[in-house]
């Protein structure tokens, strides 16, 4: 997904591509770097935290029953976690913008 520099939230542009594993990809031309570097940090914390999630389903797949749900349930939780960690990511990031725009 490539970014659209006229669109009035371009970071939006990111989460959309990070969804697709394009985020690292798709930085808006009008972000500052601080805002990339730290919006990256946190894109990577939750790429790590996704591919925990992804393991866990795999893992959930060789199971039955009680055992594959909870791996299911924790897979979920990781999912929600690294979620929560992209907004947290964006919150920070938009942080660092309006710092350095003053």
């Amino acid at each position: 997904m490539d970014p659209v520099a006229h669109s009035p939230t371009p970071s939006r542009v990111r989460i959309a591509a990070s969804s697709n594993g394009d985020g690292k990809n798709a930085l808006a031309a009008c972000d500052s770097k601080q805002e990339n570097k730290v919006e990256n940090a946190y894109e990577n914390q939750a790429d790590a935290i996704d591919n925990k999630a992804e393991n866990m389903e795999s893992m959930a797949d060789n199971l039955s029953g009680n055992a594959e749900a909870a791996a299911e349930n924790a897979a979920d939780t990781l999912e929600n976690k690294a979620e929560a960690t992209r907004e947290a990511g964006e919150k920070a990031a938009d942080a660092a913008e309006k710092k350095a725009d003053h």
